[in-house]
Formats: structure tokens, sequence, C-alpha cells
């Protein structure tokens, strides 16, 4: 009797046995092979990190970290980019505070824009700016190949940046460094070199200058992230301060509602824009065609109207459909250089907000 109980305990504890034996190595190998795809690189950092975006609920600017670098501020100074020559001085773009447009740079910006735009009628005027670009060279390419003027932001430490921006520049488009600044959240990483609150002056224009060193031919600058910097008036100070003695542009993404950027470079006669719409927060050609259409409102509104957008595939489908029918309805793009010296624009702040 005792003999037949036994019996199916034993048959339990073998079977339970060798299903531990089978989980445990199914464990062990489950282990090499994530910590194997951890050190090749196979396993995203969205799947364990994940989305790396911040939302500035107050003016609907998304900061994404687009090179995925060190979440740690300390660490932005790691990757070892070669830089090139310190930038000279000159004058780079047309100002409305200057008398003369003739200097060298800028009969170059006037080349920037294809077609003739001299007898631009009130109410038309649209300048379209696409950034986060020099990471993706063929997404360069394609927002290259798109009828323009575009205005193309390359990130800095991005590489091959004298291709593409020589690209950018032959198909009519001008350009803008998109410049790494510091955003209010931890968990957000602008990149290498990025301006930072709290550098003392010449750390921080060191890396000013750097980034202005990386190619050549662009107007100006415009923030990439940066809703912590550019609420810092001693650092936007610096930051106009340099682009003033170079004569280059200052395009506030307004990633903060509580941008210092305007203000400064009106006190130091900086030549300067800010965004009116994000294109493409919500990435789906629908909606990059209605806030297109919200870009087109306030052009005809207020005679200019500033958009961003992005190298998405849904953002360059749109645009594709949206170019020729915008230009047939009298739409006309003008790029960075003749958008500041625009008379009379409206800067419209109720617009800074976006899905």
């Amino acid at each position: 009797m005792s003999m037949k109980r036994s019996l199916p305990l034993k048959t339990l504890w073998i079977r339970f046995s060798r299903v531990a034996n089978v989980v445990g190595a199914l464990s062990i190998a489950g282990f090499v092979l994530f910590s194997l795809g951890e050190v090749l690189g196979v396993w995203d950092d969205s799947l364990t990190k994940g989305d790396d975006t911040v939302v500035e609920r107050s003016t609907g600017a998304v900061e994404r970290s687009v090179s995925s670098p060190p979440a740690d501020v300390a660490s932005l100074n790691r990757r070892k980019i070669t830089p090139l020559p310190p930038p000279p001085v000159r004058a780079a773009v047309p100002s409305a505070h200057h008398e003369s447009a003739h200097t060298e740079n800028n009969t170059a910006n006037r080349t920037y824009a294809s077609g003739d735009i001299s007898g631009l009628r009130p109410g038309a005027a649209i300048a379209l700016i696409i950034d986060d670009l020099g990471l993706n060279a063929s997404a360069t390419r394609k927002i290259a190949e798109l009828d323009g003027p575009l205005t193309m932001a390359f990130l800095p430490y991005a590489d091959g940046l004298s291709h593409q921006t020589a690209l950018a520049r032959a198909a009519g488009h001008e350009l803008l460094v998109h410049m790494p600044m510091q955003p209010k959240s931890l968990d957000t990483d602008p990149g290498p070199m990025a301006l930072l609150s709290g550098m003392d002056d010449q750390a921080f224009l060191s890396r000013l200058n750097w980034n202005l060193a990386r190619f050549e031919g662009f107007v100006g600058i415009n923030n990439h992230m940066g809703s912590r910097l550019t609420e810092d008036r001693h650092a936007m100070g610096l930051v106009m301060a340099g682009l003033k003695e170079r004569g280059l542009i200052f395009l506030d993404s307004r990633t903060t509602a509580d941008s210092v950027a305007e203000p400064m470079a009106r006190a130091q006669g900086v030549p300067h824009l800010s965004r009116d719409v994000f294109l493409d927060n919500d990435q789906t050609v629908p909606a990059i065609l209605e806030q297109l259409g919200e870009l087109e409102r306030i052009a005809k509104r207020t005679g200019l109207a500033v958009g961003i957008g992005h190298p998405y595939p849904q953002t360059i489908e749109a645009l594709t459909l949206w170019l020729p029918q915008a230009k047939r309805r009298g739409l006309v793009l003008i790029p960075m250089s003749r958008a500041v010296e625009r008379p009379g624009q409206v800067s419209l702040k109720s617009a800074s907000t976006a899905p």
C-alpha cells in the first residue's frame, strides 16, 4: 500500500525537476543573449528607457534626443569630434539693422533663395525650417529635393556635414546651425558640445565657437532643445553677442514659453524670428497637413508665418503634397535671411501653441 502511494509522488518530483531544469536553462540562455545584445548594441534604448521625448505643454514643443546620446549632462562631451578652425568674424546675412545689403555673404544669401521673390505680396510669406538634419544623409537628400526655398538646420555634431550642406545649398536652400542647448529635463540629452547654463563664460564661448565652426555657408542658428538655456538671460546674452559679431540670425524654436531669446536678440541688434507652428509633433500625414493649413492661415493674416518640421517620412510626404498646392494658392516660400528683413512682420505669441 505504501509502495503504491510513493510511486505518484516520485513521478511528480521527476517531472517537476525536468521542468525546473528546462526553465533554468532557458533563463540562462536568455540572460546570455540579452547580455550579448547589450554589448553589440542590438537592443534599442527605447525598449528599456521608454520614449525619450519631453513635451513643453505651454508651447507644444517636443524636445527630442535625436542621436540618443547618454542621458546625464556630465557626459555630453565624451564624443571626440575634430573641430574645424574658428569661424571668421563677418557679416553673413542681410539685416534690417544694416543699411547695406550688398556684402559678399549677403549676395550669397540671395543666391540660396530659388526664384524671384522681390515682388512678394503682403500676407503670403512662409518660412519653412526643417531641423535635426545631418544624422541621416538620405533624409537630407529627400528634403533638399523638395521645392523650396526651405531653410535646413543641421546638427553640428553630425558627420559628413560638408557634403550634406553643399547639397542643400546647391538645391537653393538656406542653412542654419541647429545649436544644441540644454533642456530642462536631465533625461533628455541635447548631444555633444551643447551650450549649458552655469558654465563659465570661456568654456561656454568655446563650445559656441566649436559648433559654429562645423560647416560653412549658414545664415544663422536655431536652438535644438534649449528649454532651460533659452530662459537664461546671461547665457543668451553670450549667444547673441557671438551672433552679432558674425552678423548671424537667431531663430527661436520656442521650446519654452519663458524664452528670453527675443528680448536679448533685440537688445543686441541681432536679426531674429520665433517659430509659429510645429508641423509634426503628431507624426501622421493628415495631422501635418492640418498644421500646414494653420501655418497658411497665419501667413495670410499677419504677412509672415514660420514653421518648423523634422525629416520624418510623414513630413516629407505631407510637404510633397502641400508645397505645389500652396504655391498655386499664391503663397511664396522665403528663406530665413529674407524673413527677418520683411517689413511689418507680426509676431503671434498665441500661434506658438502646437498640439
